[in-house]
């Protein structure tokens, strides 16, 4: 699909599938290292931006077709805010109850683990559902 860069916007439009994580990655480290951006932050933003586009391939679609899923990054002196848009079905990840993770690993129920990191990892996130698309707004501050 494509990639679309301006002073301080990336634009990546993705398939649904899992061969584009590996493209994403590529796309936000040479964005964000053009802006200065420190690797600490260029990691926790790849992988909280890897759980949600993999959440959205993996869960967002009852249909096999091909969909196309947007990730919008802004780089400012304050912040990298990213988005990652869809039009699979909704779902708010942040109503997920936070896991227990002081049971054992093998009595807990399986996922939301994923958000819950990406929750810790981050200083904001938030959920809007717009005209049949998911919104998922993710911000680590700089």
């Amino acid at each position: 699909m494509s990639t679309f860069m301006t002073t301080g916007n990336l634009q990546v439009l993705l398939k649904n599938n899992y061969g584009e994580l590996e493209r994403l990655q590529e796309c936000v480290e040479e964005f964000l290292c053009q802006h200065g951006v420190e690797a600490k932050v260029i990691y926790t933003m790849n992988l909280a931006l890897e759980e949600m586009v993999t959440n959205v391939i993996k869960y967002g679609y009852d249909d096999a077709d091909e969909h196309t899923i947007q990730v919008d990054i802004e780089k400012t002196t304050q912040l990298v805010q990213a988005v990652v848009s869809d039009d699979g079905h909704e779902f708010n990840p942040l109503n997920r109850a936070t896991p227990d993770t002081s049971i054992p690993l093998e009595e807990r129920e399986i996922g939301g683990l994923g958000i819950h990191l990406v929750r810790k990892m981050l200083d904001e996130v938030n959920y809007t559902r717009k005209e049949s698309r998911n919104y998922f707004s993710m911000a680590k501050k700089i």
